[in-house]
């Protein structure tokens, strides 16, 4: 065999080790003292160079609203209507209950004569099965006569004030009429409105055939625009009133008030003078003993 000139050496090959990197110091004295030897930042940085890994996860905070719960007790001078309008917007829009949660949790918003009312009807097995049927039921059970009669009073007083917008109007008359007139529709509401508003609106507005409340509003409003405007119109046409009052004094000379001629005196009765300005002496009514 012949041989290798060049035999092959097998220890291990060491490769040349880097130089090592000078990296500028990052501890707070070093910055403070040193702020060019802090590393720079990249500034173009976007938040989709970012990997999801790494990122924040959004949360959502819900703040509920700051309404109280409504509650019922049963008292003469409580609204039951009222009261389940209010409780069936609060539940859906706090808990977002349905109808049927809602009958399910009503218990919960009643206390003293409304709370035993609900648990009789609970022991007798008597309970309604759909939430209209409690509604009937309950306005049923809790409106007494004084307050029909005061329901009747309240919706036949209530009319337009002259100073008061047709949308205030409309959220005060509704709620008399929910709860005076709790099976009419809208389309009675609206009969309602033309016979309550102020007569000037009606003959601005016409009669609208078969209107909704939103049409019936809309044209309100703009006969209200008009009405503003024709007030102000005359207002500003009005000739303006002098705010110069005279000064009458409170007592004049009796030569200003009164001739001469019409004054008598009490004590000489003869014309032309008063008494303390009489010279007679006056009479005794009693005589001398």
């Amino acid at each position: 065999m012949p041989s290798n000139p060049h035999p092959r050496d097998h220890s291990p090959v060491l490769a040349a080790s880097p130089p090592p990197a000078h990296l500028p110091s990052t501890k707070p004295e070093n910055l403070s003292t040193y702020p060019s030897s802090a590393p720079p930042l990249n500034p173009n940085i976007s938040s989709g160079d970012v990997p999801l890994q790494t990122r924040p996860i959004p949360q959502t905070i819900i703040i509920p609203a700051p309404t109280t719960i409504p509650q019922y007790a049963g008292k003469p001078t409580e609204k039951p209507l009222q009261f389940l309008l209010r409780l069936q917007h609060y539940a859906s829009s706090m808990y977002g209950w349905t109808d049927t949660a809602l009958l399910q949790g009503i218990s919960t918003f009643l206390l003293d004569t409304a709370l035993d009312w609900y648990t009789q009807l609970s022991l007798t097995n008597n309970l309604p099965t759909t939430w209209s049927e409690f509604q009937h039921l309950f306005i049923q059970q809790f409106t007494s006569p004084l307050r029909l009669a005061q329901s009747e009073e309240k919706w036949n007083r209530c009319v337009q004030r002259s100073d008061e917008p047709i949308s205030q109007f409309l959220v005060r008359l509704r709620e008399i009429w929910y709860e005076h007139k709790p099976n009419e529709s809208e389309h009675d509401l609206i009969k309602h409105l033309y016979a309550k508003i102020r007569p000037d609106l009606v003959t601005l507005m016409g009669v609208l055939d078969h209107p909704t409340l939103n049409q019936f509003m809309d044209n309100a409003r703009s006969a209200e625009v008009i009405i503003f405007s024709q007030q102000h119109q005359l207002t500003l046409t009005r000739p303006a009133v002098s705010d110069t009052f005279i000064t009458v004094p409170a007592s004049l000379p009796a030569s200003v008030t009164r001739r001469s001629t019409d004054v008598v005196c009490y004590n000489c009765k003869k014309p032309g003078h008063y008494s303390y300005q009489c010279h007679t002496q006056p009479q005794s009514l009693y005589p001398k003993n």
